[in-house]
């Protein structure tokens, strides 16, 4: 036998190798496929003997029902504030505030600003004073002695 005529043979054996191999593996995936479904057959009528599912289709409308319920409410109180004018008022109010507010801020700056300016005068002020009642001091004292 050639090399060419054995490499025929071994890929003529190896095709029906691989032909069966695969035929094994979908025999074995539509095992597991059946006992899947039995398994899911029987978990759903145990479901549904035990009422697990009605129970849990009618939670679902309940919450369903408190949303939709709570939505309306919801609704018609904003629908309610604004007709009555109570939004616009609010909104009205917060602007006027914080025009107050920013004109405090600036008034705030410009008394900070002047006690900068007028601390240093009245540094001077007040040294002045003191030394002026140092000497006038000093000078009844030595005025005093000259009395005695």
């Amino acid at each position: 036998m050639t090399q060419s005529s054995s490499r025929n043979t071994s890929a003529k054996d190896e095709a029906p190798e691989a032909a069966r191999l695969a035929a094994d593996r979908m025999k074995e995936t539509a095992r597991r496929m059946r006992e899947q479904a039995a398994i899911v057959r029987d978990t759903v009528r145990t479901m549904r003997q035990s009422g697990a599912i009605e129970e849990l289709a009618n939670a679902i409308k309940e919450v369903s029902l408190a949303a939709r319920d709570t939505s309306k409410e919801i609704n018609e109180t904003a629908r309610e504030l604004r007709e009555q004018g109570i939004i616009k008022e609010t909104a009205e109010s917060i602007d006027e505030t914080t025009r107050s507010l920013k004109g405090t801020a600036e008034e705030a700056r410009k008394t900070g600003d002047q006690v900068k300016t007028a601390i240093p005068e009245t540094t001077k002020v007040v040294s002045n004073a003191t030394n002026t009642l140092k000497n006038k001091r000093s000078a009844d004292k030595n005025s005093t002695k000259d009395t005695y």
